[in-house]
């Protein structure tokens, strides 16, 4: 009779023995909190709370807050909590290898609230998973066969970190350490210990039973017992249905589970997986050496004996699956608490219902196994190529490596009982396919010859894909060359356009200078039509006459004739003949050459034709006849400003405003160059402005 095992274990990271209260769950509000017992009460060894809670570690402080997490777990497991105070039970580790309907077994504890499952602790991918892969990855994810179901990893979430990967987890993990260092018998490695003791810390912490699902710990079985104690659960399946679904996974596509075989049997510290890894190894290089595409084809020194694996036939890579699987079954079956038979189980009702119970008896977890499946797979491995005299011959290799701790009779007994069952379910499987042998035969020979044909037209394709390249290539030849033309072109057309552009530019210089040229001959022949020669004349006569007495006829006759001038300058003002009105004040100088409004007024004309320089020789020449003038002063500003000397046309500006305080043209003519209230009130301090000066006056 099955006895209870006991109830707890404490479960500890190596070199972390600091305790932590137990979560508790509240009966009312469902609130998960920490509930620390008094100093003085030492709890007992069923007391699986506190059991757990004193196996937590100084890096569990650092997590988040106890109920936070237990608000994203409600979220995370999509059930509610039971409303009641949950104790921790021993952890339940489920053991098998692939394609062996361990999912649909693992998710049957999945579905109770007690537990919290975690599967594929193992997985490779756990090394760089991030939270969207975590809640995307599920059984519709890829042709799995598996049950619907949450995704696989969702119970991973609150321990991943923000780059990426399970806290603790190392990609070793997988494979390089499937078998503990000292081999099969020996103790976890530190790291491996201190990650599962994080994953059942993580559970104990809601109250909630871990279950751990494995396919790739059957190497480490025996370290995982001793480490942590609990139930272990070996899961095995027919080797041959779990064969026909590696075929038909491969058939599919999908070669990862052909790969596992050189993965796990890649360890050094194991004898036996190390001595059938190279039998195999060495037989796909001589399967590969005897094709005639191995000239032709070449081996990087990267997962090379992976790569040698496609060498290998079905049948002798069926041997190296029945020697691992038979080495890793025997091992398995001494050392687990309960071993489950899936294909027995989907055949056999009484059975299932028999490991329905004992679960519920050694773990109070009332599971259902009802909708248990094994659904026979279709193959084409020719059956008669498999070396059953190999695969006993490695049986009894593997009985002999187990031997020295386990009873020989007992393994080799079970070894004759796994390889019987092999055959017995091949030759059911073989009845059914018998029949079809010769249609199946047929479509491969069809099959191959279209293969033939394809081969055909794939190379007929090549030649014309190598006849079109020479053609693209002779055309981008070609392109290149009008390219090169077009460019030089582009280059001729924009030398082209540059000359175009400074000869526009020179016919314009050309335009204006015709332009200015006409305005002052124009302005030289009205003064000369207008009578402005007629003062000179008379002067040259009067020079002639009577040489002793002209500067008393220049006075008489010259101020008579600058008036007219002047008139004559004001008229052409108001017309905008600016030249005309420049060539009139200039021969009304000559006439008064002191008068200072005379020069104003012959800067202006000079500043509106662009004579900026003339004009402000103009100003300067009115500043020194009369340099009291604002007027003066406010012209030279201007013109100094149209010539960007701003600090120039600053001070006429100021020197205006010294005259003239209430000048608005110094003023605005200031606030032009940017000055502003603070500006002045420096001048006013300064003494630069009159403090009589005043704002100007709107306009």
């Amino acid at each position: 009779m099955l006895s209870r095992p006991t109830q707890s274990t404490i479960y500890r990271c190596p070199k972390r023995p600091k305790r932590r209260s137990s979560p508790e769950i509240h009966p009312e509000s469902g609130e998960c909190r920490l509930n620390t017992p008094a100093s003085s009460a030492t709890p007992s060894n069923g007391d699986n709370g506190n059991a757990f809670a004193r196996a937590a570690s100084a890096e569990d402080a650092r997590c988040t807050r106890c109920d936070a997490l237990g608000a994203a777990f409600d979220a995370l497991d999509k059930r509610s909590l039971q409303r009641r105070v949950c104790t921790v039970a021993q952890p339940i580790f489920i053991h098998s290898s692939w394609r062996t309907s361990s999912t649909w077994f693992w998710q049957s504890f999945r579905r109770l609230p007690a537990t919290i499952c975690f599967y594929e602790p193992f997985h490779e991918w756990l090394a760089t998973i991030t939270r969207q892969q975590a809640v995307g990855e599920g059984p519709r994810s890829w042709n799995s066969g598996h049950p619907a179901g949450d995704p696989y990893f969702l119970e991973y979430v609150p321990l991943l970190r923000k780059s990426g990967g399970v806290r603790i987890y190392r990609t070793s993990m997988a494979y390089e350490w499937y078998v503990p260092p000292g081999g099969l018998h020996d103790e976890l490695r530190p790291v491996e210990a201190k990650y599962l003791s994080l994953l059942l810390r993580y559970a104990a912490r809601y109250g909630r039973i871990p279950v751990l699902g494995f396919t790739r710990s059957l190497g480490r079985l025996s370290a995982i017992k001793k480490q942590f104690g609990g139930f272990d659960i070996f899961l095995h399946r027919n080797l041959w249905s779990q064969w026909t679904s590696y075929l038909s996974q491969k058939e599919a596509g999908n070669d990862f589970f052909y790969k596992t075989l050189l993965l796990i049997t890649k360890q050094k510290q194991d004898w036996f997986l190390c001595f059938i890894h190279n039998y195999y190894a060495n037989r796909a290089i001589e399967h590969y050496l005897g094709k005639p595409e191995a000239k032709e084809t070449e081996l990087s020194k990267d997962n090379f004996d992976i790569k040698l694996l496609a060498f290998l036939p079905d049948h002798d890579v069926f041997g190296m699956f029945m020697a691992v699987h038979i080495y890793l079954y025997l091992h398995a079956r001494q050392r687990a608490d309960m071993m489950v038979d899936v294909t027995r189980m989907a055949a056999d009702r009484a059975y299932r219902r028999d490991v329905e119970q004992e679960v519920l008896l050694r773990t109070n977890l009332p599971i259902g196994l009802g909708d248990v499946e094994d659904v026979p797979q279709s193959n084409f491995l020719d059956i008669s190529a498999i070396n059953w005299q190999e695969i006993n011959a490695h049986a009894e290799l593997a009985v002999r490596a187990l031997s020295d701790f386990y009873a020989p009779v007992q393994l080799q007994q079970n070894a004759s009982e796994i390889i019987a069952a092999t055959a017995a379910e091949m030759r059911t499987s073989e009845k059914y396919l018998r029949a079809a042998r010769p249609t199946v035969a047929a479509l491969l020979a069809e099959r191959d010859h279209t293969a033939l044909e394809r081969d055909a037209l794939v190379r007929e394709r090549e030649q014309i894909l190598r006849q079109r390249d020479a053609a693209i290539a002779e055309r981008n030849e070609l392109s290149q060359q009008r390219d090169a033309t077009i460019a030089e072109r582009d280059a001729l057309v924009a030398e082209r356009d540059q000359v175009l552009r400074q000869r526009d530019v020179a016919i314009t210089e050309r335009d204006a200078l015709v332009d200015e040229s006409g305005r002052w001959f124009e302005a030289a022949i009205a003064v000369g039509t207008g009578g402005g020669l007629c003062g000179a004349e008379v002067g040259r006569r009067l020079e002639g006459l009577m040489q002793h007495r002209l500067h008393i006829l220049r006075r008489i006759f010259g101020w008579r004739h600058s008036k007219r001038l002047i008139a004559m300058a004001e008229q052409a003002s108001a017309a905008s003949k600016w030249e005309i009105a420049a060539r009139y004040y200039c021969e009304a100088i000559q006439y008064a050459p002191r008068k200072a409004a005379l020069w104003v007024q012959f800067g202006n004309a000079l500043k509106e034709v662009g004579k900026l320089k003339a004009s402000e020789h103009a100003y300067r020449r009115s500043l020194q006849c009369k340099e009291s003038s604002s007027d003066a002063h406010l012209r030279l500003g201007q013109v100094l400003a149209l010539q960007n000397r701003a600090n120039e046309a600053a001070e006429s500006y100021l020197d205006s405003l010294r005259l003239a305080p209430r000048s608005n043209d110094a003023f605005y003519g200031l606030l032009a160059l940017g000055w502003t209230a603070e500006s002045f009130r420096s001048a006013l301090q300064s003494g630069l402005i009159s403090r009589d000066a005043s704002a100007p006056r709107e306009r």
